[in-house]
This record gives C-alpha cells, sequence and structure tokens, in this order.
C-alpha cells in the first residue's frame, strides 16, 4: 500500500514536470494577434448572422407565399 503511493506521487510529480516543460515549447500568439483574431472572428460571426437572418425572412415570406396561393386553390 505505501508502495503505491510513493509511486502515485512520483508519477504526479513527473507529471507536472512534462507539463511545465510541454508549457515552454508553446508559442504563445502576441496581444496584437489576439487581438486581430478576436476582432476576425466578431466579423465572421455578424455576416454569418446577417446571411442566417436574411435567409430566415426570405425563406418565411417564400412559406407565406405558398401558403396563401394553396389557400386560394383550395
Amino acid at each position: 500500500m505505501e508502495d503505491e503511493k510513493v509511486g502515485l506521487i512520483k508519477r504526479s510529480i513527473e507529471f507536472f514536470k512534462d507539463l511545465n516543460r510541454e508549457m515552454k515549447k508553446i508559442i504563445w500568439p502576441t496581444a496584437r494577434l489576439t487581438f486581430k483574431n478576436t476582432w476576425i472572428v466578431l466579423l465572421m460571426i455578424t455576416i454569418v448572422g446577417i446571411f442566417v437572418f436574411i435567409l430566415d425572412v426570405t425563406l418565411m415570406q417564400l412559406l407565406g407565399l405558398i401558403m396563401e396561393v394553396s389557400r386560394n386553390n383550395t
């Protein structure tokens, strides 16, 4: 039982050492790049939102027209 605890502690210490080594390898983006990417994402969200809105309104108008035509034919 004691050996299991020691093994767990050693593995945990080794895990955090490896984690620290891997974190040092990461090339973190600059603040300017992060700001630029954030604006690109927000712009794309806005563009897609406008597209979906226009598509929704158009399809609702088309559906209303189809329903009106079918109502008049019955």
